[in-house]
């Protein structure tokens, strides 16, 4: 007897929820970002699937990885049959947050011995949500099959804050918020911060919300839609930072 799928088309992690897996069937999928991450793997079907501005395709054994640094769209005519595990950040070690970070997510591809491996793994791992709940074990193998053994070293000091501004961009974290991160008081990490690279670290932070934007806006999203999920919290806002890093006003941006 054949398996029943979640018909899901647009899926969202609640905000108590910190992880959630489901077998889901679905078509095409509108322009979308998450303040989550996304690990998908694709079982059955076939169609496009456009991650940060570049199209990749869609089919068997085809891995995704979204974080909360990336846009995507699906577009297909077909029923994509696949496994979907959500997450929140803190289901990842540092280090599988610098390999996840560092990889090429839109192009994973896995053969059907890892497939299977992943789909043994899912299906443990929808059990033990249902019972015991320990699945971070589970979910840091999951990873560990579809990405690059190398493990990037840290290599300068306010590396940590950088991921931390790339994953939480849209929370519009603040200087005293990277500054914990930091260990260092708000002053001398602003310091240092700017030092190092040159802007402030709101500056950076912006720049995270304008690229975001900028995917989203050339995707066919509207101006107030890509406002508000890049996570600026005004219009006007908006319209003033999008124009001081890229010159024109967004209704004005082409890619």
């Amino acid at each position: 007897m054949e398996r029943k799928f979640e018909n899901v088309f647009k899926y969202m992690l609640g905000k108590n929820q910190p992880i959630s897996i489901s077998k889901k069937r679905t078509r095409s999928v509108d322009i979308h970002t998450h303040d989550y991450y996304e690990l998908e793997f694709i079982l059955q079907g076939a169609g496009g699937h456009v991650f940060n501005g570049k199209n990749h395709d869609v089919s068997r054994g085809r891995v995704f990885l979204v974080t909360p640094a990336d846009c995507h769209v699906v577009k297909t005519n077909d029923i994509i049959c696949l496994w979907n595990v959500s997450f929140k950040q803190s289901f990842l070690s540092e280090e599988m947050t610098r390999r996840i970070y560092s990889a090429e997510r839109g192009q994973l591809q896995v053969d059907e011995k890892t497939l299977e491996k992943l789909v043994m793994c899912a299906e443990l791992m929808k059990r033990e949500l249902q019972t015991t709940g320990k699945v971070k074990l589970l979910l840091e193998y999951m990873l560990s099959l579809v990405l690059p053994n190398n493990i990037p070293e840290k290599t300068k000091p306010l590396e940590d804050v950088l991921m931390f501004a790339k994953t939480h961009f849209r929370e519009s974290p603040t200087v005293e918020d990277a500054s914990k991160i930091a260990c260092l008081s708000p002053v001398y990490f602003g310091n240092l911060f700017k030092k190092t690279y040159g802007v402030s670290f709101t500056e950076y932070v912006n720049a995270q919300k304008v690229e975001c934007a900028k995917l989203l806006l050339s995707n066919g999203m509207s101006v107030a839609e890509a406002c508000f999920e890049s996570g600026f919290n005004s219009l006007s806002n908006f319209l003033k930072v999008f124009k001081t890093h890229t010159g024109v006003v967004p209704k004005e941006y082409k890619c």
